[in-house]
């Protein structure tokens, strides 16, 4: 990950978790099933799909019987142990990955905004170029709302150094526009339980190739 905090932070939680739950940072899990409708909406049978930074495949395991294949990649083994038997696991880091494989779609759900801007630049080219032609990206990002929030440091609600980058809404929509996508609907329908700051808010995106 691009800040030794935020990999130090999911490192110690992969290396001690003993629930699928646990990685949801003290919050009601109730969120989960909107993200979960919302990725299947734009899912049909014989999609072939991967999942950046499965975690321990709260939404991933849910998936398997909507597509036809689905492959996880996740940084932390401790982490997908959690992951259905039938799911192919890629423990790797994110930046770097790629596959010689084309995917109908690809899917990264809570995840990006722990990566600052010059890495999250290299995993948005990556997911462009494993896509087929018309794929899409379907992505849930934590944004600011009128500039971009860092928090690097001691985390009083989770009790832990911590480091994510909350970047400006319209920042991460040319963001994913520069490394090819066409077109990019913002889409605010994520639960209300994870938009808890004033100045960020969760949003889900619908990225199109070709």
């Amino acid at each position: 990950m691009s800040s030794n905090k935020s990999k130090a932070y999911w490192q110690k939680m992969a290396d001690s978790i003993s629930s699928q739950n646990e990685t949801t940072n003290k919050r009601n899990n109730d969120y989960l099933k909107i993200d979960i409708a919302f990725v299947k909406s734009h899912l049909n049978q014989n999609d072939e799909v991967l999942d950046m930074g499965a975690g321990s495949g709260l939404v991933t395991n849910e998936l398997i019987n909507s597509v036809s294949n689905i492959i996880a990649v996740e940084t932390f083994e401790g982490l997908t142990k959690f992951i259905h038997k039938d799911i192919l696991v890629i423990n790797a880091e994110l930046p770097t990955f790629k596959i010689r494989k084309a995917f109908d779609k690809i899917i990264c759900t809570g995840v990006t905004h722990f990566f600052t801007k010059s890495d999250v630049e290299k995993i948005y080219q990556n997911i462009y170029n494993m896509l087929k032609p018309n794929g899409k990206l379907i992505l849930r990002s934590h944004c600011g709302l009128k500039e971009t929030v860092v928090i690097n440091g001691y985390s009083e609600e989770l009790e832990s150094d911590y480091f994510t980058e909350y970047r400006k809404l319209e920042e991460e929509v040319e963001l994913i526009q520069s490394t090819g996508f066409t077109k990019v609907e913002v889409i605010d329908e994520v639960a209300d339980e994870l938009n808890v700051w004033e100045n960020t808010r969760h949003y889900y995106f619908v990225c199109h190739k070709g």
